[in-house]
């Protein structure tokens, strides 16, 4: 008698995996594999008639109360193993950012910028707490617009990298543009 006659097959196990010998394609034996590896033998319910078609092969769903066996934990581990994009923490990182309302920079590293920066022209100047959170918000909102046009500056470059030759374009724009407005109000 023929070896692949239906009578001769072994039944499916987690590591003696059915293969049907049809027309069908390597993925759909792979997904069946798949399936058979998913569930227990108990639950598993295959017709070997190699004169059904592949479609008359059905599955029963898997008890969720029985333990799950290592093997099929350290599967699922490697499933479950999924690599994000180079790309994706930048992206969790932007929409975190955009979705907050506070500082972007801390305070205390900001107020001994301003200290600094004031030092030469009055030694001994004090600021108010709201003083300084203007001055953050004003700068804040300076910064992220100047980098705003400077981003734009590098997408029309063909870049998607900003240099320092497209913020000093951004200010340049801004500058001309600044000076356009105040001729147009009679101001020079």
């Amino acid at each position: 008698m023929d070896s692949s006659s239906p009578s001769n097959r072994e039944a499916p196990s987690r590591f003696n995996p059915v293969r049907i010998t049809d027309d069908g394609s390597r993925a759909r034996r792979a997904t069946r594999f798949r399936r058979q590896n998913a569930f227990d033998e108990d639950s598993l319910d295959m017709d070997l008639d190699e004169s059904e078609p592949s479609s008359a092969i059905s599955f029963e769903q898997p008890s969720y109360s029985e333990t799950v066996t290592p093997v099929a934990q350290a599967r699922n581990q490697r499933r479950r193993n999924n690599r994000l994009h180079p790309f994706s923490p930048v992206q969790l990182e932007i929409s975190r950012i955009q979705n907050t309302t506070g500082f972007l920079i801390s305070r205390q590293p900001f107020k001994r910028l301003v200290r600094e920066t004031s030092q030469p022209l009055q030694p001994q100047l004090r600021f108010h707490s709201e003083a300084m959170e203007a001055l953050q918000d004003s700068a804040e909102s300076f910064l992220v617009n100047l980098f705003e046009d400077s981003n734009l500056c590098a997408l029309h470059a063909r870049r998607i990298t900003i240099m320092p030759e497209d913020i000093h374009l951004a200010l340049r724009i801004r500058r001309e543009d600044q000076f356009r407005r105040a001729s147009e109000f009679g101001e020079t």
